[in-house]
Parts: C-alpha cells; sequence; structure tokens
C-alpha cells in the first residue's frame, strides 16, 4: 500500500488466519527477538543475538548507512554490524561515503571512535562532485569539498579544501564525535565528548540551535554532500562506529535513548534543537 498518501509503497499489514504453523516475528522485545506475535506461540529460537541486535532500522523508515557499493577500500578495511561499524587493520588510505544525501534540511548523527592517538582519521561531509574521484584515485583522501573532523596524532584537527588547522584538543580513543550539518544555510558545526563522558563539547563555541559559531560555512558552490569517513597511515585496529539514529548502543558499548524533535532515532545526546537523524521519515521535513 501507499504510506501516508504519498507514492511511497510500504508493507500492508497482514490481517488473516496464521494457521497452526503460522508466526509473525516483529522482533519488537529487544531480550526475546524470536518472539512469535501472531498468536499462535510458534516461537524462534535465537542464536548468537544480544539485546544491542535490534536496531530501529526497517524497511519502511531506512536510516543512512556507510555504503559498501561506495568506497575506496581494500582487505585490510572491513564493514560489519549494518554497515555502521568500519574497522581498518592495515596501512594505506581508505574511504566510505553515506548512503544517503543531504540537499536541505538541518541533520545530526555521531561516531563513536577505537584507536590508538597515532592514527590519522577523518569523519565529516565531501560534495557530490570530488566523492568519485575520493573513491577511485590513487590517493582517496578528501578533497576539497570535503569539510571533516580529523584526528591527528592525538590531537583534533578541522580540514577544509586540502588545508587543515589544529584545534588544541587532544583526542582519545573512545572518543564521541558529534556532526549537525545545516544544509538550509549552509553550515557545520563539529562536537566531540571524551570518552563517551559527560555532554558534547562543540568546537570553537559553536551553537549549532541558534545557528551561530559554525565551524566552516559550506561555501564551494556544491549542492549536495553525503557523510563520509576517511582513515590513512599507520598500522593496528582502528574501529569507527557510526549512529545516524539507529543504535544508540554503537554496537553494545553505550546505552542511548535521545530523540530527535520529530520522535526519531536513538541517539547518545540529544541533537540540537532542529536537527533531525538522516532517515526517509524526515527526508520531507
Amino acid at each position: 500500500e501507499f504510506k501516508n498518501n504519498t507514492d511511497i509503497w510500504i508493507p500492508k499489514e497482514y490481517t488473516g488466519s496464521y494457521g497452526t504453523n503460522g508466526f509473525k516475528i516483529d522482533g519488537r522485545d529487544s531480550g526475546d527477538l524470536g518472539d512469535d506475535e501472531s498468536g499462535q506461540g510458534n516461537d524462534f529460537t535465537t542464536s548468537g543475538f544480544a539485546a544491542n541486535d535490534q536496531v530501529i532500522d526497517t524497511p519502511t523508515n531506512n536510516y543512512c548507512v556507510m555504503n559498501p557499493a561506495a568506497r575506496n577500500i581494500d582487505s585490510g578495511f572491513t564493514i560489519a554490524n549494518g554497515n555502521l561499524e568500519l574497522t581498518r587493520t592495515a596501512a594505506g588510505n581508505k574511504s566510505i561515503l553515506g548512503s544517503i544525501a543531504m540537499t536541505a534540511g538541518k541533520w545530526y548523527w555521531e561516531v563513536r571512535t577505537q584507536h590508538s592517538s597515532s592514527y590519522n582519521l577523518e569523519h565529516g561531509i565531501i560534495g557530490q562532485i570530488d566523492a568519485p574521484d575520493m573513491l577511485t584515485g590513487t590517493n582517496p583522501g578528501p578533497k576539497a569539498s570535503a569539510y571533516v573532523l580529523q584526528f591527528n596524532s592525538g590531537t583534533y584537527y578541522k580540514y577544509h579544501d586540502n588545508s587543515n588547522a589544529s584545534l588544541s584538543v587532544s583526542a582519545t580513543g573512545g572518543d564521541i564525535q558529534a556532526f549537525a550539518v545545516d544544509m538550509d544555510n549552509k553550515k557545520i558545526w563539529f562536537g566531540y565528548a571524551a570518552d563517551g563522558a559527560g555532554s558534547i563539547t562543540w568546537f570553537a563555541s559553536g551553537d549549532p540551535a541558534g545557528g551561530s559559531n559554525e565551524m566552516y560555512a559550506i561555501n564551494d558552490g556544491e549542492d549536495t554532500y553525503f557523510p563520509v569517513h576517511a582513515s590513512s597511515r599507520g598500522n593496528g585496529t582502528q574501529i569507527s562506529y557510526f549512529n545516524f539514529g539507529q543504535d544508540g548502543t554503537f554496537g553494545g558499548t553505550e546505552s542511548g535513548t535521545q530523540t530527535d524533535g520529530n520522535g526519531e532515532g536513538e541517539f547518545l545526546y540529544a541533537p540540537p534543537s532542529g536537527f533531525l537523524a538522516l532517515c526517509t521519515n524526515n527526508l520531507s521535513a
């Protein structure tokens, strides 16, 4: 059927008989993901699942993930946990884009990192014009239309147009990074919470809700941007776990229940007022 008088197809609710061996598994109970809701009692036995394996991303409200079809990676880079967890285990340049582009609206997401201070790690956004070159070039790092927050030898940096500048803040291996992107007014803010404790601190006294002290004005002439991850240098293991609103636990390491102003998402920290989860329910907003 069509969803809410739109042209979007969604499954109809089934109202018929389930029969003796019929079942309806809707995954609503995180402690019993195989529970049969049909009334027939035909429960499934699950194996290898934890409560944090239940996420709110569904075919009828699809959240952004990191897109395996838009990447420059090799055998030293793996994608797991619903295309949210990125693990690098070898040296070299790696990059990957988010699955939903931003052309308008205000958007918020979080990234949890796990690594040593010697790595170079970058998260943020990149314009559509530079995305193909970043993914297929011999040096797939951020390009001129990238606006990213860097870990660089244990310190946070901001990066745009092939130039970075220190933010004079130490970066630790369990930090939560926060990103607020205002595509209506073309601004971006970067924030962090050291080791996931306390609250989000927005760099440069940024105030996304008030629209002031942005990290960058997005002014390179692009109209379409993607969330982006890029990393380079060093060996060892480096993990980035994205949460666009579908998994406030970051794979079971945290416990987030904050929603956006439309009641969407499960974030560790409350999104700034007016900023939304990057999901299909919010795209019309």
